[in-house]
């Protein structure tokens, strides 16, 4: 694979085979049978869905740090994001991020230092690692959930190691500035 990373940091999850071969076949033959089964599969199982998002980081992420993507990868991309329904919304956005079909502030291009890929990666693995074990009727409990996977509904800094199943977004922990200078 292509990469400024001399490692991939997800690449101890991309060992299934489906998900390898399903890419192959969508970028290089146009054939979109197997990716659909599989992200089928990918709504009742969340390795399924860690393997598929640890996958695509490798192929699509990665490679934009030292290239554009090619026309077959953008056209492969299209059609994994038109596959997205039912889904829930955090792991939507971050295959999308991942793809290269939704700006972000993690989008990387061959441009980006090591540093920037780096530093974007470690959120992404994160994200990927969250948004796959969360299921459709989930929400994210933690603020620090939240802030990965819905950070528009969070307007204030929070104590994003604090649990919170009760308020949407965490306002009990909203930290106020002016009550720790009394």
């Amino acid at each position: 694979l292509e990469s400024k990373f001399p490692f991939g940091p997800l690449r101890y999850a991309t060992g299934s085979d489906d998900t390898m071969m399903a890419l192959a076949q969508l970028v290089k033959e146009k054939e979109d049978g197997p990716i659909k089964t599989l992200i089928q599969k990918a709504r009742g199982c969340e390795e399924t869905r860690f393997s598929l998002l640890a996958t695509l980081y490798d192929f699509f992420f990665l490679v934009r740090t030292v290239r554009p993507a090619r026309d077959t990868e953008k056209a492969a991309a299209q059609t994994i994001a038109k596959m997205l329904t039912n889904f829930p919304r955090a792991f939507q956005q971050t295959l999308l991020c991942i793809v290269g079909e939704k700006d972000s502030k993690l989008c990387v291009s061959e441009q980006s230092s090591l540093d920037e890929v780096m530093k974007k990666s470690v959120v992404l693995h994160l994200l990927c690692v969250l948004s796959s074990s969360m299921t459709q009727s989930a929400k994210a409990q933690s603020p620090f959930q939240q802030y990965l996977t819905n950070p528009e509904k969070l307007n204030g800094p929070y104590v994003l190691a604090m649990d919170n199943s009760y308020n949407d977004p965490p306002e009990v922990y909203t930290f106020i500035h002016q009550q720790t200078l009394d």
